[in-house]
């Protein structure tokens, strides 16, 4: 990111004068959220060396940029399968789906079920212990075994069951798995080829501002097709900063996040502001008792009317204009190409 924002700053530097006039405070243009029609069904024609090809216009994002977008995204889940696959860690996401589809059979079993129902359901759950909580199992996901001991003793030693107890048994193993996707797989996958694989399949239809930003090297492409006013810039840079702030706000002290946002305020929205971005009076003040709140920690979502502004006028001035233009449809056809090159190796290197 830092190349990125050094980037803009050039940008910015060489934007601080208009038709040779300085532009000073006065200058400076309240935007609020924008009321504009939505583009969502437009879409545009672009060839490049004989390449047509059809982008849409979006406004919600289409990249699975968390793991809780991806778990919940089947076209992005089919990907990190492979990639798991890959890894010989199949086994992981198999145990993640048997227990969510567990789960959803679970919620239609009466809470005053006979007892072939809820017979049958344990059945699944004893099933699903043996292949994948049990130590010696071929397809073990090697929980640790305070972990297997209760979901044994919740299963196989309890009688009779509760449908509450059966329904939550295997919790604590999910969340030991999504740990290991957290903190691991998830970001390898984000590093990997079926990662690209599956920002193809998503740009190659169109993308949206919340796409752009997820990709840095599609972002730098946007920076430059931008033709950046200062406010613009300040507006780019303050995206980057909001959505690290909101990434990291659960891991900080209460001070320390305070902090963080109290930087951003400074740098874009306060009365002294050396990177100004006008929102206008009455927003200020709402934004100043969403940091500074009563319990002196900020609220999570304190800068989402911030962003959404900064995020309808960037979309709205420039996004038709980019999927359309030839920077897009060499980006992605040089993703094509980078897919097709790692893939080549890969082949290669299987045969030799």
């Amino acid at each position: 990111m830092n190349s990125l924002l050094n980037k803009l700053k050039k940008k910015q530097s060489t934007d601080t004068t208009e038709n040779g006039h300085s532009i000073s405070d006065s200058d400076k243009i309240v935007f609020m959220p924008s009321a504009s029609k939505d583009y969502s069904r437009q879409s545009q024609n672009n060839q490049v060396n004989g390449h047509i090809e059809r982008f849409e216009v979006r406004k919600q994002p289409h990249l699975a940029h968390s793991l809780d977008i991806l778990l919940a995204d089947a076209s992005a889940l089919a990907f990190f399968i492979q990639f798991l696959e890959s890894q010989d860690k199949l086994n992981l996401i198999k145990f993640w789906m048997h227990v969510e589809g567990f789960k959803a059979s679970m919620n239609t079993i009466a809470d005053d079920a006979n007892v072939a129902a809820l017979n049958s359901a344990i059945v699944d759950a004893r099933n699903i212990y043996n292949k994948y909580i049990e130590e010696e199992s071929t397809g073990s996901i090697s929980v640790p075994k305070r972990i297997r001991q209760k979901i044994f003793e919740e299963i196989v030693e309890v009688n009779p069951i509760e449908k509450s107890v059966l329904s939550s048994c295997f919790d604590d193993a999910q969340d030991f798995i999504r740990q290991m996707f957290e903190h691991r797989y998830f970001s390898e996958f984000q590093n990997s080829v079926y990662y690209k694989k599956h920002e193809l399949e998503v740009l190659s239809q169109g993308c949206s501002l919340y796409d752009i930003l997820c990709v840095q090297s599609l972002m730098l492409i946007f920076v430059e097709f931008m033709e950046t006013n200062r406010e613009d810039s300040n507006m780019l840079q303050f995206l980057i900063a909001c959505d690290s702030f909101e990434n990291d706000i659960q891991t900080k002290e209460d001070n320390e996040a305070l902090e963080d946002a109290m930087a951003i305020y400074d740098k874009y929205f306060s009365m002294q502001a050396t990177s100004p971005i006008e929102i206008g009076a009455p927003l200020r003040v709402e934004l100043e008792s969403d940091i500074c709140t009563e319990d002196g920690r900020p609220k999570e979502n304190a800068f989402h009317t911030c962003k959404r502004i900064c995020i309808n006028r960037l979309q709205d001035k420039y996004l038709r204009k980019f999927v359309a233009s030839e920077s897009y449809l060499r980006y992605i056809l040089d993703l094509r190409t980078s897919i097709e090159n790692t893939v080549r190796i890969f082949s290669n290197l299987e045969i030799s």
